[in-house]
């Protein structure tokens, strides 16, 4: 007990002074300086998420990067103790994040990484450089991909075979897709070929198919075409044509080797390719189509069953071909009756402007142009006609402006010469010797 209390007196004689303590704590941190964070870990890369949005051509990234809260900022925020000035300026200090960072392994995955960034910049180079070229909807693209036709798939069966067509002699060149007659011959080159005409009681009979372009009478077979071919060329005439007519036909022979002799072999049957109504496929009997037509006012129909080509080939290459003909036909036929109508409206006005001239004389100022069109418009002839019959007017009225001044012109040129001589007189006489 006498020790225990001798031990507690001397401990509680001497009384602890925190002063102390502070000297010893502000000499131990003598040269101490409080840095920012960044001072410490420095300037260096860091890897941020990202979102990549993926076009047709290029690849865009957006960066969710954003500035973190102490960047820019004043406050000071001091992070560990006895920071050294020299381990600081050397780059990374004790308590530098960095030297946990690139390391062993770590080192080769930052190397990677910064390949990878390199990487990633030149595909975006890349990128922009691809977003000058041409898009796949530019002109170029779309004609190497066109159709061969209008209004046919080239994926199609049909569209395969008048791919295989145009490899043929005479080979067919750009641009596509073919229109009008092109599109008509192209379409001749695949609607050729074996089918089995179906006959009464179910039997087929074996036959070649052509679709040709000709005159009436090159299908007359070489003893009848020259007669004929005379009738052909005196309707041609009589209607004032420079050239015979030629029609598409729907053509078919014994076998391939009669169809492709030369001169003008005779055909089993044909008829005119407009004459076809329409083409059906026969839903109670696999491989078979029936083609319905009229000939001479008189409905027909022939049942087909195919041998080497698609069916699909024969059904769409006639529907096509078919729609085609009408269409070019009935342009014809328009610009035809256009033709017509326009050669009679001339030949009416021609004969209304000499009466009305004959009544009112030749128009000449604004006005008497306004009353003469109105004339001309009230007996049933449109604006159009009567513009192009002023034209041929106002050419006829400068010819003739032109003549007469040629003609006052040679006159004036010849009256001096006439003069000149009235004033020499006759000769004077020889005196006598």
């Amino acid at each position: 007990m006498a020790v225990t209390a001798s031990l507690a007196s001397g401990v509680s004689a001497n009384k602890w002074e925190p002063k102390a303590f502070e000297e010893a704590v502000a000499k131990s941190h003598a040269g101490y300086k409080s840095k920012r964070f960044l001072d410490i870990v420095g300037e260096e890369p860091r890897k941020v998420l990202g979102l990549v949005s993926y076009g047709r051509h290029s690849l865009k990234k957006v960066s969710l990067k954003k500035k973190s809260p102490w960047q820019d900022q004043d406050d000071e925020f001091v992070y560990g103790e006895h920071a050294d000035d020299q381990d600081s300026d050397s780059g990374a200090s004790d308590y530098s994040v960095s030297q946990f960072i690139h390391t062993g392994d770590s080192m080769a995955n930052a190397e990677s990484s910064e390949e990878d960034e390199d990487s990633d910049d030149r595909d975006d180079e890349d990128d922009d450089d691809d977003s000058n070229e041409t898009p796949d909807n530019s002109p170029g693209d779309d004609e190497a991909e066109q159709d061969f036709i209008d209004g046919c798939n080239n994926d199609s069966p049909l569209g395969c075979a008048i791919g295989k067509a145009l490899t043929e002699e005479p080979k067919v060149e750009a641009p596509f897709p073919k229109t009008g007659e092109e599109k008509l011959a192209l379409l001749a080159r695949v609607l050729c070929g074996n089918l089995d005409e179906v006959l009464s009681g179910g039997k087929t009979e074996r036959c070649y198919i052509k679709v040709t372009k000709c005159n009436y009478a090159d299908l007359q077979g070489e003893k009848k075409r020259p007669a004929e071919l005379a009738k052909q060329i005196e309707k041609a005439r009589a209607k004032g044509l420079t050239e015979l007519p030629q029609k598409w036909y729907w053509v078919w022979y014994e076998n391939q080797k009669t169809a492709e002799k030369p001169d003008f072999p005779k055909p089993d049957g044909f008829f005119p390719m407009l004459s076809i109504v329409n083409v059906l496929r026969d839903l109670s009997v696999e491989n078979q189509f029936t083609m319905r037509y009229t000939e001479d006012g008189q409905k027909g129909e022939i049942k087909y069953k195919r041998v080497d080509k698609q069916l699909d080939i024969w059904i769409e290459g006639l529907e096509i071909f078919n729609s085609e003909c009408r269409q070019l036909h009935k342009a014809t036929k328009d610009s035809e009756e256009a033709e017509e109508f326009e050669k009679k409206a001339m030949a009416q006005m021609r004969g209304l402007h000499a009466a009305y001239c004959q009544s009112r004389g030749f128009p000449k100022t604004p006005d008497e142009w306004k009353a003469w069109f109105g004339y001309l418009k009230l007996n049933g002839n449109p604006d159009k006609l009567i513009e192009k019959f002023y034209e041929e007017v106002q050419a006829q009225a400068k010819a003739q402006q032109e003549a007469l001044a040629k003609a006052k012109t040679q006159t004036a040129a010849a009256a001096p010469k006439t003069t000149k001589a009235a004033a020499k007189g006759p000769p004077a006489a020889k005196p006598k010797a």
